[in-house]
């Protein structure tokens, strides 16, 4: 493989001059270009429907929505699950008050 360049100063003006050599083609061609995208995305999307049903399906009243919640937004994912975990906070701030009493590491996470 042959490269070069040279720079030339001409006139307060630079060119730069490059000479390659012709190159083999690639190998692999551009197969690890494309990658299924779609089947990824409908994979993200089923998994994103199961958890947005862990979400729904799991008592209100329990430490393990609590939890559930707590890994979805310490994974940084709590974006795409907004409205559901809005709406089971506040049903358990209005609903479930008192019922958190006691349990230091449920009123860490409530918060």
């Amino acid at each position: 493989m042959l490269l070069c360049t040279q720079t030339v100063e001409v006139d307060q003006e630079v060119i730069i001059t490059r000479c390659d050599d012709n190159h083999h083609p690639n190998v692999w061609k551009d197969h690890f270009l494309a990658y299924g995208a779609n089947e990824e995305e409908k994979k993200h999307e089923v998994l994103k429907e199961e958890v947005r049903n862990m979400l729904v399906m799991t008592p209100s009243n329990s430490l393990e929505k609590l939890e559930l919640i707590n890994t979805i937004q310490c994974l940084r994912l709590a974006y795409h699950f907004e409205s559901e975990i809005d709406e089971s906070l506040s049903y358990m701030h209005n609903c479930y008050d008192e019922y958190w009493i006691g349990d230091l590491h449920a009123i860490a996470l409530c918060f």
